[in-house]
């Protein structure tokens, strides 16, 4: 597959935990004002999307937040997906979890079709200070 373009897809909010403070994202705000009361959206919801989205004819699943790394059960969630019969899944990520090369090796274990990054500055100074976070670039 060298496209995900012409793949209908389901966008799934996962979590609005967000280990970034982007000072220009909404998640950002609540993760500094509402941290410790924030939750992840149950996996049993999840996978009712994802049925519900591959009936209507999605065939992409793309897992996003706040930071759908945060999630110990990601894993889970994309295989749900695999489950349901998604033939790709994209990951929306911030990337710091791929920092190591544990949480590298966790992250491909899962089997993505792609990680969609989202990088915040053109060097790591003005990445980190647009994310409210030192040492996110690296």
């Amino acid at each position: 597959m060298s496209s995900d373009v012409a793949i209908p897809k389901v966008e799934l909010h996962v979590t609005e935990v967000c280990n970034n403070r982007c000072a220009f994202c909404t998640t950002g705000w609540i993760n500094a004002e509402e941290g410790p009361r924030l939750t992840h959206v149950p996996r049993e919801v999840i996978r009712k999307k994802l049925e519900e989205a591959y009936s209507a004819g999605a065939r992409r699943a793309l897992f996003q937040g706040g930071e759908p790394t945060v999630r110990r059960d990601l894993g889970d969630l994309l295989a749900d997906a695999h489950d349901v019969g998604y033939v790709a899944t994209t990951i929306f990520t911030n990337a710091r979890m791929a920092a190591s090369r544990a949480g590298a090796k966790w992250l491909t274990d899962m089997r993505p079709t792609w990680f969609q990054v989202s990088i915040q500055g053109g060097t790591p100074e003005a990445h980190d200070a647009s994310v409210c976070a030192p040492g996110a670039f690296v």
